[in-house]
């Protein structure tokens, strides 16, 4: 009898979210991508992540209340990344997938 040792990303994910307090959103939400295409290159997506974080907090200032950061957080990522709605489809699984969009 042979045991297997082989981890899942899901089951990675439920190790990672087992503490409500300290979810690590951006790791949780790509190991649910993982899961489904196990190729993913988790320090790519991971270093272009960073990018994008590292530009939009120069942007963000002290003196900016609540409301203009979620204008400028809105105004970054649709108007100047392009990110938007797949009008075509949807409902495709990779619209979910940070990796992906």
């Amino acid at each position: 009898m042979t045991t297997d040792y082989t981890t899942t990303a899901l089951d990675y994910f439920a190790n990672l979210v087992q503490d409500d307090d300290a979810i690590p959103l951006f790791e949780a939400a790509m190991l649910i991508a993982q899961d489904a295409e196990p190729a993913i290159d988790l320090s790519a997506t991971q270093f272009t992540f960073d990018l994008l974080v590292q530009r939009l907090r120069q942007r963000i200032k002290r003196e900016h209340n609540a409301i203009q950061k979620l204008r400028l957080l809105i105004h970054y990522f649709y108007q100047d990344l392009g990110f938007g709605p797949n009008l075509n489809n949807y409902y495709d699984p990779d619209n979910s997938y940070l990796h992906c969009v």
